[in-house]
């Protein structure tokens, strides 16, 4: 995975600003931040799949209404009990 240095740095090349004297890193983080955001949305709209990286699964002790992940969810696509779908409630 690249850091945010070396996307920085690879930017700076595209943009012939290799000096760092048209843009603070900040702005170009902001708009690099930006372009993934509206990457995400847009997948998402399409195909929200294609943004699956892991299945969550566990068993819910009587009482209980959460289930630790251990991992960062973006979405959660389907909720299901025992197979059944269940639907989400405002």
């Amino acid at each position: 995975m690249l850091t945010v240095e070396a996307i920085l740095n690879r930017v700076r090349a595209a943009i012939h600003d290799e000096q760092k004297t048209g843009y603070s890193d900040a702005t170009l983080t902001s708009y690099i931040n930006d372009g993934i955001r509206f990457l995400r949305r847009t997948v998402f709209a399409i195909n929200p799949l294609l943004l699956t990286d892991v299945d969550v699964s566990g068993t819910l002790a009587a009482g209980e209404s959460r289930i630790a992940a251990g991992v960062r969810l973006s979405h959660v696509s389907a909720v299901r009990v025992g197979g059944r779908l269940l639907t989400q409630m405002n």
